[in-house]
């Protein structure tokens, strides 16, 4: 278990939130907000109830104490990914070429939104759910289409790093990348390429 500080009191847990150490000195009638983050079981289901037992003591007289109890609901995502191709079979010919058009499809088959995380794109921090899929051997990507409009498709420059601009050379690209602000519930996402 970890215990973060709400740096900015916005009451939206942030990458800028601290980690608590040690103690805080409150004034009189001070208030702080807190976000306590845990690993979950791998036994968790979805839509079940967890109370976390919480206590605080006062440092200078141990025997002033207040308890809590922080209760949640844990909501479990459901995501189901798969690519298709329109041509499965053909035979290769000796310097021939042959277009492949793919359609990659995410859902969303829980009862709760995908939540970002955060990403660099061209150098600008911002929150988006990043699809993945490397492309097959001995394949050129070629152009890739979203049918979400708010949805970019992206090119990798680093760990966690991304540039909405194609490189120039596309044999250097292997890896689609598609960075969504939300995938809704029960939302399907379709990406053409």
């Amino acid at each position: 278990i970890k215990i973060y500080v709400d740096k900015n009191k916005n009451g939206e847990f942030a990458a800028t939130d601290e980690v608590l150490s040690g103690s805080i000195v409150l004034d009189r009638l001070q208030s702080i907000n807190l976000w306590v983050v845990a690993t979950a079981s791998a036994s968790l289901q979805d839509k079940q109830q967890l109370n976390l037992p919480i206590k605080a003591v006062v440092v200078e007289d141990p025997n002033v104490t207040a308890t809590a109890t922080d209760s949640l609901v844990a909501y479990l995502p459901e995501l189901t990914a798969s690519k298709t191709v329109d041509q499965e079979t053909f035979t290769p010919g000796s310097g021939k070429s042959y277009d492949l058009n793919y359609t990659l499809t995410l859902e969303n088959k829980g009862s709760q939104a995908i939540r970002p995380t955060r990403v660099f794109i061209d150098g600008q921090a911002q929150d988006m759910v990043v699809m993945v899929d490397s492309l097959p051997a001995n394949t050129i990507y070629k152009s890739a289409q979203a049918s979400n409009p708010a949805a970019q498709i992206l090119f990798k420059t680093g760990e966690n790093s991304y540039s909405r601009q194609q490189p120039a050379d596309l044999k250097s690209i292997n890896e689609l990348v598609v960075a969504y602000p939300a995938i809704a519930a029960h939302a399907i996402e379709r990406v053409q390429l």
